[in-house]
Order: C-alpha cells, then structure tokens, then sequence
C-alpha cells in the first residue's frame, strides 16, 4: 500500500500547483464572476476529469497510446478552445447583462433547459481544456515517480492517488471561484457589469487562443 507519507507530500506538491494561475484558473474564475459559483464549479470538474484521465494513463503506462491519439486530442483541444473564445466574444458583446441563468423555484422550464445546457458545455469544455493538451501525461511522468513506485501500486494505492490529486485541485479551484463569485457584488450597476463582461471576456477569449496555438 501507498506510504501515507507519500501520499501527503504528494497532496502538497499537487496543492503548490494547483494555486499556480493557469489557463485553468483564468476559465474558472471568469466562469464564476460571470455565471455564478455553480457553472465554475462544474468548468473546474471537467477541467479535472481531464487531469485524471492523464494520471491514470502515466500511472498504467500509456504514454504511447497518448502520442498516438495526438490528432484526436488535437481536434479535442480546438473545440475546446473555440468554446471559450465564443463564450469571451459572447460576454464582450453583451451590455449590461452577464451570461447567467436563473436556477431555482419559480424557474421556468425553458430557463432551466438552458441552465443544464451551459452546465454540460461547461463540463465538456474543461474536459476538453485539459484532454487537449497530451503534454499533461508527460508532467505525471516524470512527477509522479519522485513520490511512489508506480510499478507497485495496487488499485486501492491508484484510487488513493486519484482522489488525493482530484480532492486538493478541486478544493484549491472551489476556494478561486469563491472569492471570484464573491467579487460581484462590487459589480452593481450597468457600467460595472460591463466593464466586468468586457474583462472577462477578453480573458476567456485569450485563454481560448492560448490553448489552440500552444
């Protein structure tokens, strides 16, 4: 079984990483000044989702089936980041409105069809953030092994990892969508909220072009 000890520095390595700002965090945090602490939260898990498929394939050693899906994951990447672009284009457009959808009692169905739409593309997209860049598997490589044996993990051990490195990322995401989503009661009136759509608007749509030329 993994040594616990392992698995705690292994937890604080993956934390220190986690905080580093990153195309990730930048889609998370306008995701939550713009939409709301929920379409953040559901971005950062497909964001994280993604990261898990890679640890699982450098965990089994599969590196070579992830160089050999190079053009899916390729094609993965751009739909990725052409969805954020639109939502940036789509935010910078928008006057005084953000793109937010109502959620609760007294919602109308058609208003809570699109809430679970921007909730599924929202999902997908953080998926395809991070399925989009193979590079990932690499850095769980060569990361990784300063830490365990990856020749003597059993399944439990690969569980224990999964959800260590699933559980610190998401807390360290969930507490930047906090404070993001925390941030909007600064942004009152029509002049604040556009200034607001505008900002982060031009930060998805970077993040998106970022993504599709790295």
């Amino acid at each position: 079984m993994v040594d616990i000890f392992a698995l705690a520095a292994f937890a604080a390595a993956m934390f220190v990483l986690a905080i580093t700002p990153g195309p990730g965090v930048f889609a998370v945090t306008t995701r939550a000044m713009t939409s709301g602490m929920s379409h953040a939260l559901v971005l950062a898990t497909g964001l994280l989702l993604g990261d898990m498929v890679y640890l699982l394939f450098a965990i089994y050693g599969l590196s070579a089936l992830a160089s050999s899906l190079h053009e899916v994951f390729t094609v993965i990447r751009y739909v990725g980041s052409a969805y954020l672009i639109w939502l940036g284009i789509s935010l910078i457009r928008t006057r005084n409105e953000s793109l937010s959808f109502p959620s609760g009692r007294g919602v109308r169905p058609s208003s809570r069809g699109a809430s679970l739409r921007s909730c599924v593309a929202d999902l997908l997209t953080g998926f395809s953030v991070t399925l989009g860049n193979p590079k990932v598997i690499f850095f769980y490589l060569s990361f990784l092994p300063t830490f365990m044996d990856l020749t003597t993990l059993t399944s439990v051990d690969v569980l224990s990892v999964c959800i260590t490195a699933f559980g610190v990322s998401f807390a360290v995401l969930s507490v930047y969508a906090c404070l993001a989503n925390r941030s909007r009661r600064f942004f009152v009136n029509a002049r604040a909220r556009k200034r607001l759509n505008r900002t982060a608007g031009c930060v998805l749509a970077a993040t998106g072009i970022a993504l599709a030329v790295e």
